[in-house]
């Protein structure tokens, strides 16, 4: 189970602020990205981390602002008994602040495959490493499945209002 407080981090912040904000100069392609694979493949469908973005900077979105989360709280089962619930985990993706001064971005084991399960089929995926702002990802020696991701921005649209 994943958990948001009620009150989001940042209320109201465009995407281009956000891209600036967050030092995430492909925020706009990804999300039109991400917005044409759901279009595409639908709501069940596993999407890609990372690689080349198809849309371009300029992308059209159908949301100009979003709300931004600094944390979530994440809740599994336990790996060996199915019927226990494990305590809930805390992600942070957090702007540079004191201590933090470089910014707090926990990492996480992100499914890519639905057919693997964790811990069922081990880890397997490729490896994104980030350097400089620019992941670079190597699909050796793993097979699909699994990805280790750096958290960088919990967001939700705001949907546009109608005039």
């Amino acid at each position: 189970a994943l958990h948001l407080a009620y009150d989001p981090s940042i209320w109201n912040i465009t995407v281009d602020e956000a891209t600036i904000k967050f030092a995430l100069p492909d925020l706009r392609p990804a999300i039109a990205d991400f917005l044409q694979w759901e279009a595409t493949y639908g709501h069940a469908y596993v999407h890609a981390i990372g690689g080349p973005r198809r849309a371009g900077p300029t992308a059209i979105l159908p949301f100009d602002k979003i709300q931004v989360w600094f944390k979530i709280r994440v809740q599994e089962m336990e790996l060996y008994d199915a019927h226990a619930v494990r305590s809930a985990q805390t992600l942070n993706c957090a702007l540079p602040s004191n201590p933090w001064t470089l910014g707090r971005y926990d990492t996480s084991i992100i499914e890519t495959d639905a057919s693997h399960t964790w811990p069922n089929s081990g880890l397997s995926g490729a490896i994104s490493v980030l350097i400089c702002d620019k992941c670079l990802t190597s699909n050796l020696p793993f097979s699909t499945g699994h990805t280790v991701a750096q958290i960088r921005l919990i967001m939700q649209p705001i949907g546009k209002s109608s005039t």
